[in-house]
Protein backbone atom coordinates (compact mmCIF):
# COMPACT_ATOMS: atom_id res chain seq x y z
CA UNK A 1 0.00 0.00 0.00
CA UNK A 2 1.57 3.40 -0.96
CA UNK A 3 0.22 6.78 0.05
CA UNK A 4 0.65 9.97 -2.07
CA UNK A 5 -0.02 13.40 -0.57
CA UNK A 6 -0.37 16.84 -2.30
CA UNK A 7 0.24 18.95 0.76
CA UNK A 8 3.62 19.50 -0.28
CA UNK A 9 2.91 20.87 -3.98
CA UNK A 10 -0.04 22.94 -2.57
CA UNK A 11 2.18 24.78 0.37
CA UNK A 12 4.69 26.30 -2.09
CA UNK A 13 1.71 27.56 -4.25
CA UNK A 14 0.47 29.10 -1.29
CA UNK A 15 3.58 31.15 -0.33
CA UNK A 16 4.21 32.12 -3.88
CA UNK A 17 1.23 33.80 -3.74
CA UNK A 18 1.14 35.53 -0.32
CA UNK A 19 4.99 36.93 -1.25
CA UNK A 20 3.79 38.18 -4.76
CA UNK A 21 0.51 40.07 -3.23
CA UNK A 22 -1.42 37.97 -5.43
CA UNK A 23 -1.90 40.95 -7.84
CA UNK A 24 0.82 39.71 -10.81
CA UNK A 25 0.95 43.37 -11.84
CA UNK A 26 4.85 43.37 -11.32
CA UNK A 27 5.21 47.04 -11.16
CA UNK A 28 7.34 48.99 -8.49
CA UNK A 29 5.76 48.94 -5.20
CA UNK A 30 4.21 52.25 -3.91
CA UNK A 31 5.20 53.14 -0.16
CA UNK A 32 2.85 53.41 2.20
CA UNK A 33 2.19 57.30 3.41
CA UNK A 34 4.09 58.53 6.63
CA UNK A 35 2.28 60.41 9.25
CA UNK A 36 5.00 61.94 11.57
CA UNK A 37 3.34 62.85 14.78
CA UNK A 38 2.87 67.21 15.59
CA UNK A 39 5.32 68.61 17.75
CA UNK A 40 4.19 70.48 20.80
CA UNK A 41 6.16 73.63 21.08
CA UNK A 42 7.09 73.13 25.41
CA UNK A 43 5.92 76.59 26.87
CA UNK A 44 8.28 76.61 29.74
CA UNK A 45 7.97 77.00 33.50
CA UNK A 46 4.69 78.57 33.68
CA UNK A 47 2.95 80.87 36.89
CA UNK A 48 -0.80 82.58 37.14
CA UNK A 49 -1.54 85.17 39.13
CA UNK A 50 -4.45 83.90 41.56
CA UNK A 51 -7.55 84.85 40.15
CA UNK A 52 -6.36 85.13 37.02
CA UNK A 53 -7.85 81.97 34.58
CA UNK A 54 -5.61 82.69 31.61
CA UNK A 55 -2.33 80.07 31.84
CA UNK A 56 -0.82 79.77 28.54
CA UNK A 57 -1.38 79.45 24.71
CA UNK A 58 0.12 76.14 23.32
CA UNK A 59 1.10 75.64 20.13
CA UNK A 60 1.92 72.88 17.32
CA UNK A 61 3.07 72.06 14.03
CA UNK A 62 3.09 69.01 11.74
CA UNK A 63 4.83 68.15 9.23
CA UNK A 64 2.73 66.86 7.15
CA UNK A 65 0.24 70.67 7.24
CA UNK A 66 -2.83 68.67 8.94
CA UNK A 67 -4.92 70.01 11.14
CA UNK A 68 -4.26 70.45 14.83
CA UNK A 69 -6.87 69.42 17.90
CA UNK A 70 -6.04 70.44 21.17
CA UNK A 71 -7.35 67.99 23.58
CA UNK A 72 -6.85 67.58 27.68
CA UNK A 73 -6.46 64.34 29.87
CA UNK A 74 -5.88 63.43 33.13
CA UNK A 75 -6.87 63.70 36.98
CA UNK A 76 -7.10 67.57 36.81
CA UNK A 77 -8.53 67.95 33.16
CA UNK A 78 -11.38 68.94 33.94
CA UNK A 79 -10.30 71.76 35.67
CA UNK A 80 -8.69 73.31 32.43
CA UNK A 81 -10.59 74.51 29.18
CA UNK A 82 -8.44 74.97 25.65
CA UNK A 83 -9.53 76.09 22.16
CA UNK A 84 -8.84 75.21 18.81
CA UNK A 85 -6.29 77.69 18.64
CA UNK A 86 -4.63 76.78 21.84
CA UNK A 87 -4.99 79.16 25.19
CA UNK A 88 -5.18 77.37 27.98
CA UNK A 89 -7.37 78.52 30.61
CA UNK A 90 -8.47 77.89 33.72
CA UNK A 91 -12.00 76.99 33.92
CA UNK A 92 -12.39 78.74 37.78
CA UNK A 93 -9.80 80.91 38.50
CA UNK A 94 -7.89 79.79 41.43
CA UNK A 95 -8.49 81.15 44.57
CA UNK A 96 -6.15 79.85 47.03
CA UNK A 97 -7.74 81.69 50.19
CA UNK A 98 -11.09 79.40 49.29
CA UNK A 99 -9.74 76.57 47.77
CA UNK A 100 -12.29 74.32 45.91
Amino acid sequence: MSFRTTSFAVLPIALLLTACGGGGGGGPATPEPVNTAPTIADPGALSVEEGSQAVATVSATDPEGDSITFSLQGTDASAFSITSDGTLTFVDAPDYSVPT
